[in-house]
């Protein structure tokens, strides 16, 4: 019987004691373990590489349907290296538009491309530690056939493109895959470019509006 309340308290300690135990462990993890974002929240990183969605103006107006105008649209995928080697980065093919809408609808992205344009080295840039590249697309807004679409070239040959888009809140970001570690070059002279970063990241995406004129 004298038992009972020394059992009880060795079970209250050994409760106790697992529990501060964990709570430091738990602390002592939550601060080693690196963030992959970062506090503005277009930004990801992967292994000592950040990624971030720019866009100029988080405003597009839609023209007047019937029109010839068209509203020029600028975003971009910056790239900065943080690790102690310099990188190389491939814009050729591997940057591709994300749109979403405000409930979140992932819209389908379409394209295709007639040819593809020679590959210069400077489409490879090599980006020193510290430094960043910013790899633009240049897009429009405008009417076809009583259609609203979203259409970027990719400057090199090939089409990304929304449609069916109406006026409203949308949601703007980049998936960058880049899958081939070395390529061949023709301009300005031919040779393998070796040494591109590979990998896949869907970078965050960033508040913008369609707003009728």
């Amino acid at each position: 019987m004298t038992i009972t309340p020394f059992i009880n308290w060795i079970v209250r300690y050994l409760v106790l004691t697992w529990v501060i135990f964990g709570v430091v462990r738990m602390s002592h993890i939550a601060e080693i373990l690196p963030s992959s974002t970062s506090a503005n929240s277009n930004i990801v990183e992967v292994n000592g590489v950040s990624f971030e969605t720019l866009v100029s103006n988080p405003i597009w107006s839609i023209p007047e349907n019937g029109s010839d105008r068209e509203t020029s649209i600028r975003v971009g995928l910056r790239i900065t290296n943080n690790t102690k080697a310099p990188l190389r980065f491939s814009r050729f093919d591997n940057l591709y538009p994300n749109l979403v809408k405000k409930d979140g609808q992932v819209l389908q992205r379409e394209g295709g491309r007639d040819g593809t344009l020679p590959l210069n080295e400077s489409d490879f840039p090599l980006v020193t530690p510290g430094k960043s590249i910013t790899f633009f697309l240049e897009g429009m807004l405008h009417w076809r056939n009583n259609n609203l679409l979203l259409e970027f070239p990719d400057g090199f040959g090939g089409l990304w493109y929304f449609g069916n888009l109406v006026a409203g809140a949308y949601k703007f970001g980049f998936l960058y895959y880049s899958y081939d570690s070395a390529i061949e070059i023709d301009q300005p002279e031919r040779k393998k470019l070796e040494g591109i970063w590979v990998g896949q990241i869907s970078i965050p995406l960033t508040d913008i509006q369609m707003l009728e004129q």
